[in-house]
């Protein structure tokens, strides 16, 4: 029978041992009370739970360099959510209830906080596991909790995840006795549940199981063998599957999802190999097991996936070691001791194109002064060479709006030109103009090519029954021919013909076509499949083929925010090429290298500023600056405006400081910064030059369609301090405005907009968020546009919409500083939210003096904001607001007066 064991004081030593840096004796804590808790009962298991994960939280700091003492705890955790969690004692009326509901709230928190991580430019591919695993490591606990406490763990699901794991342990405390019969049922029963559910959790579970079963040194070399292999029996000449285990998890977890980089996937990935290494490191593990695991990873290896070759090139001694000798050949280069970087860049240097092709050049015309980024073009550059384990490699610059994605992989294109033979700007923002613009080059391919001693094509090509399958059409009837240099001219042919075959079929349906009445708008017609396939998606497929096998090619996919999309019309990989992706979405951070862009440093500013200008007013060019916050797109509209009208910098200084908003509304954007807009009817319609207004307009209306809570972020956003702006202030204020919403449609328009590069985090506990001044700005512009229309009011004036925003958060932010809110004899850092909101609201002041309706309850707010200083001890602070309201209320009376 099982004991009783108090786990929370152990966990008291585990954060002791935290707390003074006394690691070593904190792991060796954990994995006693991982050993102990799946036979032994946690007397408090939700209490535990708790506590262990806040233990985690509070040591975040460790996850760089001690991750997986980290990831140690929380599986502890898990284990205990297992073993000890049951509906008696999470159903039990009374504090048990409160406290798992406590729980399932606090893993939610986690959960978002640890995802918040991985979304963080520092942990992109990373080597480290822990937020990877930590993160799946919750997920399974909040499920088990809560389907638990929902009484859906065996009513709802087909499977069991906590008998799951009582049958591995039972065989594994069993060993050698308990035989290779249950191994099997257990590996049939698991195998049976991922036939019907596709989650990431499930594959995770089921390599879990068996790898622990894999590592037990006390299991028979045949129970280890069928926990990583499975098992085969031969009967004659054929070989019959009895069961299936942890290799072929792998691969049929790696056969369908390694088409798309995601969170799930590079979360098995690190499981896959942390199991694989505790196996290679496990006692006299069997020379089968050994082989097929050097074999699975010599198959991984030669998928090419970057983040495997990350990790494997990263572990490379460990696994050197465990692997021994005959390493197949793609594996032995990641396990070399020279650097992963510089091995693969000898490789995917761009080889010429061995036949002579038409050059097809294709970039946006550009007469304004480029932004100077050239450290930006370099990164990009070695990141095009170096991407690890692609053979096409492949960039993605990320950043927000304005901030120069754009015109960074314009000026790579122009430095590098002569490096490539085809370079086609693809609009990349909508289906339609990417389908556009990859059929206008199918286009230009077929008018440009000049093929002769071929037979016309009569025949359809074979059908593809995949988009990222080879394209092989069937080949004309012809003489056969002998040397090198015409096979290659006949496979070159034969690919020009598949455009050609689908061209024909394309043009013959009009599929995609401009408006002949307005040369910005492109329309798309129904397309009809043909073998599951549009016809446009093949003619696109031949296209990309065709590029890949014969040119030096350089494509850029410029506003690619939606990735699923832009994924379907990416070329397959080859060592012949490139591919830059321009994006806001740190959705590609995990796909590619990456090229982070931010904003101007001002020396950068002020030098851009004057060489555009051909001016030497170094002092307005630095006030420029300050006013547009060193966004290179807002610089970009300044030069242009001086440009065009002539006028010295010292005066558009002060149009800008006078008429900012009046002044922005003119469209004066670059020439080569447009975008394609989907309209409502299907149609995309190609932009003026956009400005950095217009710029996050069009984000913040993509943002709303899809989180309309991000409305009520952003009204408060937008009026308060850029800096440090608390997740509970926003939080409080959403519930405000709409008491329905529930926490996980808020956090995901917080994601939403750090995704979007709206806010960043200020720190790594993501409780605080920072924005650019120049976004409140657009914000201010865009919120009051909406409100104006939502309320029918037609002027262009926007006070009054203006007033209704105000007075919103007027009365919130009263209701937060109120000096009832303050702490006594606690932490300065209990209070800390609440020092935070006494800046926003000084901030908040400014908007207020401008408002002849709301100026009058401006004392109403002051006095709030006087008596929190003084709480603070910020006498100065009190006594100029004080000074300063006086003064105000002594102009009221004198208007009252007049």
């Amino acid at each position: 029978m099982s004991d009783m064991i108090d786990f929370l004081s152990m966990l008291d030593g585990v954060q002791h041992h935290l707390e003074s840096n006394q690691l070593d004796e904190a792991s060796q804590l954990i994995t006693f009370m991982i050993s102990k808790s799946t036979n032994d009962k946690a007397l408090t298991p939700v209490a535990v739970i708790v506590k262990s994960i806040q233990i985690a939280k509070n040591q975040s700091q460790l996850l760089p360099t001690q991750g997986q003492l980290l990831h140690q705890l929380i599986r502890f955790a898990r284990q205990i959510a297992i073993f000890s969690t049951n509906r008696h004692n999470l159903q039990a009326d009374g504090d048990d209830t409160n406290n798992a509901i406590d729980t399932i709230n606090a893993l939610t928190d986690s959960i978002h906080q640890f995802f918040k991580l991985l979304v963080k430019p520092s942990y992109t591919c990373s080597i480290n596991a822990s937020p990877y695993l930590i993160f799946a490591e919750l997920d399974i606990i909040y499920h088990l909790i809560q389907g638990t406490l929902h009484g859906q763990t065996e009513d709802n699901n087909t499977f069991d995840i906590r008998q799951l794991y009582r049958k591995a342990i039972k065989i594994i405390d069993g060993g050698l006795k308990a035989g290779g019969k249950p191994l099997e049922l257990l590996a049939n029963e698991i195998n049976d549940i991922l036939c019907d559910h596709e989650s990431y959790k499930i594959y995770y579970i089921a390599m879990d199981i068996m790898s622990q079963i894999a590592c037990c040194g006390e299991c028979s070399d045949y129970q280890r063998e069928i926990a990583y292999c499975g098992l085969e029996r031969n009967y004659g000449s054929s070989t019959i599957t009895i069961s299936r285990a942890f290799s072929y998890f792998w691969k049929k977890f790696s056969d369908v999802n390694f088409k798309t980089a995601c969170l799930q996937t590079n979360i098995i990935i690190q499981k896959w190999l942390n199991d694989s290494i505790a196996m290679l490191q496990s006692s006299n593990l069997p020379a089968i097991v050994k082989e097929k695991i050097k074999s699975d990873m010599g198959k991984a290896a030669d998928r090419d996936y970057p983040f495997i070759g990350h990790l494997l090139h990263h572990h490379r001694q460990q696994l050197r070691l465990y692997l021994g000798n005959d390493i197949p050949l793609k594996l032995n280069v990641l396990l070399s001791t020279e650097d992963i970087a510089s091995n693969q860049a000898i490789k995917l240097n761009i080889s010429p194109s061995p036949i002579k092709l038409p050059v097809i050049i294709n970039i946006p015309p550009c007469d304004d002064v480029l932004l100077p980024r050239q450290h930006y073009v370099t990164e990009l550059h070695e990141n095009l060479k170096r991407n690890h384990q692609c053979q096409i490699t492949q960039a993605a610059n990320i950043g927000m709006g304005g901030i120069g994605k754009s015109s960074i992989a314009l000026l790579y294109a122009q430095k590098y030109r002569k490096d490539y033979n085809l370079i086609r700007w693809l609009h990349a923002e909508t289906k339609v103009s990417l389908q556009h613009d990859l059929i206008m080059l199918a286009k230009e391919i077929v008018g440009k090519e000049k093929v002769t001693k071929i037979t016309p094509i009569t025949s359809k090509p074979e059908p593809v029954t995949k988009f990222k399958f080879s394209f092989k059409p069937s080949k004309p009837t012809m003489p056969t021919v002998g040397t090198g240099e015409e096979e290659e001219n006949l496979s070159k042919c034969d690919k020009t013909m598949a455009i050609r075959y689908w061209l024909d079929e394309y043009s013959k349906n009009c599929r995609i076509f401009q408006d002949f009445h307005d040369d910005t708008m492109i329309t798309i017609g129904v397309d009809a499949e043909d073998n599951g396939l549009g016809i446009n998606e093949k003619l696109i497929k031949a296209t990309l083929d065709y590029i890949i096998s014969n040119y030096r090619f350089l494509l850029i996919y410029d506003n690619a925010d939606n990735k699923n999309l832009v994924q379907q019309y990416l070329p397959e990989k080859s060592s012949n090429g490139h591919v830059i992706v321009t994006s806001r979405s740190k959705e590609w951070a995990n796909e590619s290298e990456c090229v982070e862009v931010g904003t101007f440093q001002r020396e950068e500013s002020i030098c851009y500023l004057l060489q555009a200008t051909k001016s030497e007013d170094e002092k307005c060019a630095n006030a420029i600056a300050e006013l547009v916050c060193d966004l290179p797109l807002a610089l970009a509209e300044a030069t242009g405006y001086i440009r065009r009208t002539g006028i010295m910098l010292s005066d558009y200084f002060s149009k800008l400081d006078c008429e900012r908003q009046d002044l922005w509304k003119e469209k004066m954007g670059p020439a080569y910064y447009r975008k394609y807009v989907e309209t409502k009817n299907g149609q995309a319609k190609l932009s003026v030059p956009l400005t950095h207004i217009t710029t996050w307009t069009l984000t913040f209306s993509e943002l709303l369609q899809q989180h309309p809570v991000v409305e009520h972020i952003m009204i408060l956003i937008a009026y308060i301090s850029a800096d440090k702006i608390a997740d509970s202030l926003l939080y409080e204020f959403c519930q405000q405005q709409n008491p329905n919403m529930i926490r996980a449609e808020f956090n995901e328009g917080i994601l939403a907009l750090i995704d979007y590069s709206v806010l960043q985090m200020s720190d790594d506990t993501g409780d605080y968020y920072d924005t650019h001044r120049m976004i409140q700005y657009a914000m201010q512009d865009y919120i009051l546009k909406s409100i104006s229309t939502k309320v029918g009011h037609k002027s262009e004036n926007l006070t009054y919409p203006e007033d209704i925003v105000l007075s919103r958060i007027l009365t919130y932010l009263a209701g937060v500083i109120n000096v009832e809110n303050y702490k006594k004899n606690v932490d300065i850092d209990e209070n800390k939210d609440l020092m935070l909101a006494l800046d926003h609201a000084n901030q908040f002041r400014k908007h207020i003096k401008r408002s002849e309706l709301l100026q009058y309850q401006l004392p109403y707010l002051e006095e709030h904001m006087m008596n929190l200083s003084s709480k603070f001890g910020l006498f100065d602070k009190a006594e100029r607001i004080a000074k300063e309201s006086l003064i105000k209320i002594d102009e009221f009376q004198s208007i009252r007066t007049t």
